[in-house]
């Protein structure tokens, strides 16, 4: 009787580690589901008594988050948003982003507690919102995502969300994301959102993305940035934003349609500051 042994290619350690580059080489971008843009405009954010605003952030406290060798440029009266986008890959992926963005408060507010547009819709349409506790100085909520490649792969994504005052005033929203349990490939996400107004009606927004997992890929870590700053470009058009030449309200589909903002890329990682540092 013969016995035929386990090619060593066929080794438990080497099958285990052929998946792990198999997984790493698949791609994770897909077509994200359409948005659908609610029909009414969100209701005036609630009244903060002074108390509450002398507690919460301040935003003479807050210092800028992304340091972009290409800033965009800011918006003239009837253009909608404006953002620019740059990367890097190192020791994982980081991806910074400022965009100009006309909005209101209770708007900023919904996008950013809203599952279908903070969601990883660059990756998989499988997300679902979980422990959501609002109160006046933090609201805060948990993402559970799937994503199917050769496995399964699942993780959590936990958000806390807390307003900005000035002087007594509320002047906009501070977001944090972190991957806070799940798959072993993704060893760390981390997101941060400053959306503050700079005048009525206009939001300066920036935000960081760091990634590392066994899968970085610096074009797919973009696109999470690109496609919440194309939501943003599209979304100020919608039924009680702005109007068309024509005077007709103008409704884009999410990711069909390309959006009027200018963005830049900016691969080298020499291009990134230390300043960056503080942020991970």
């Amino acid at each position: 009787m013969h016995i035929f042994h386990l090619p060593r290619f066929l080794r438990p350690h080497h099958v285990c580690l052929f998946v792990l580059v198999l997984i790493s080489g698949c791609s994770t971008t897909h077509a994200p589901a359409p948005i659908a843009y609610p029909q009414t405009a969100p209701e005036d954010v609630p009244v903060f008594s002074q108390q509450t605003a002398e507690q919460g952030i301040q935003k003479s406290t807050l210092t800028p988050i992304t340091s972009l060798s290409a800033p965009p440029a800011h918006p003239q009266e009837g253009l909608c948003a404006s953002s620019s986008i740059e990367s890097s890959a190192d020791d994982g992926v980081m991806i910074q982003g400022k965009a100009y963005v006309r909005r209101t408060l209770p708007e900023i507010y919904r996008d950013l507690t809203t599952p279908e547009i903070t969601g990883p819709r660059h990756m998989t349409n499988d997300f679902v919102m979980d422990a959501f506790v609002e109160t006046p100085l933090e609201t805060s909520y948990t993402l559970h995502v799937k994503m199917r490649y050769i496995l399964s792969i699942e993780f959590d994504l936990e958000w806390r969300i807390e307003p900005v005052f000035d002087n007594g005033t509320h002047v906009g929203y501070v977001a944090q994301t972190h991957k806070t349990a799940g798959t072993r490939y993704i060893t760390e996400i981390t997101n941060r959102i400053h959306a503050l107004e700079t005048e009525p009606g206009l939001f300066e927004i920036e935000m960081t993305s760091f990634n590392r997992a066994s899968m970085n890929k610096e074009e797919e870590a973009r696109a999470y940035v690109v496609g919440l700053f194309d939501y943003w470009a599209q979304a100020c058009h919608h039924a009680y934003g702005a109007t068309d030449d024509a005077g007709e309200v103008s409704k884009p589909d999410i990711g069909s349609k390309e959006t009027d903002h200018a963005v830049s890329d900016e691969s080298d990682a020499s291009d990134m500051k230390e300043s960056f540092d503080h942020v991970l």
